[in-house]
């Protein structure tokens, strides 16, 4: 798990436009649920 993470931050987050639009998703009140399509991986995010 831990080396999927560095992957992850290694791949996406290198740039500062990338790591803002990651941040603005994951923090957005109105987006409950959705993805974030990103260079290798994709960020799921849903409320339980």
């Amino acid at each position: 798990m831990q080396d999927i993470l560095q992957d992850f931050l290694e791949v996406e987050i290198s740039e500062q436009d990338s790591y803002d639009g990651l941040i603005r998703f994951i923090y957005s009140g109105n987006i409950r649920c959705g993805e974030y399509e990103c260079n290798q991986f994709v960020v799921k995010k849903w409320t339980y």
